[in-house]
Order: structure tokens, then C-alpha cells, then sequence
């Protein structure tokens, strides 16, 4: 580990999944494909919602309540 305290050694979500798959020889994958179905589905939100400018909406829902806030005084 650097001395940032940044692991650059770290292990994925789909190797660690594999292999654990590996010491259950019974283990179908089935477990293993829905994980990674999800996985895939949230890189694929979390992409859209940054595209989007989702701090635009920050910034505008921030806007909102202050003027609501500043009516109440």
C-alpha cells in the first residue's frame, strides 16, 4: 500500500466473485451472472446520472431552498 493510503492493490467485484466461485465446485454461476448483471446495470446508471449533470440539479435544487428559506424570514 502506498504511503497515501490509496490500495492500489485492490481485488474487483467479478474476481472476487470468480473466485470464490472456484472453491464451490458445485457452485453453478448462476449467483455469479446476476452479480455481474448487476454491476453492469449500476456502471450503466451511475454513467447516465454523470452525463446528465446531476450537479446541475445540485445546484438548482440548493437555489430552491434558499429562496424558500429566505420567504420564511
Amino acid at each position: 500500500m502506498a504511503s497515501s493510503g490509496i490500495d492500489t492493490d485492490c481485488l474487483t467485484l467479478t474476481r472476487f466473485l470468480l473466485a470464490e466461485q472456484r472453491k464451490h465446485p458445485e457452485a453453478t454461476g448462476d449467483l455469479t451472472q446476476l452479480m455481474n448483471a448487476i454491476l453492469t446495470a449500476v456502471k450503466a446508471i451511475s454513467s447516465a446520472v454523470r452525463r446528465a449533470g446531476f450537479s446541475h440539479v445540485y445546484v438548482t435544487l440548493h437555489k430552491h431552498i434558499k429562496s424558500l428559506h429566505t420567504q420564511e424570514i
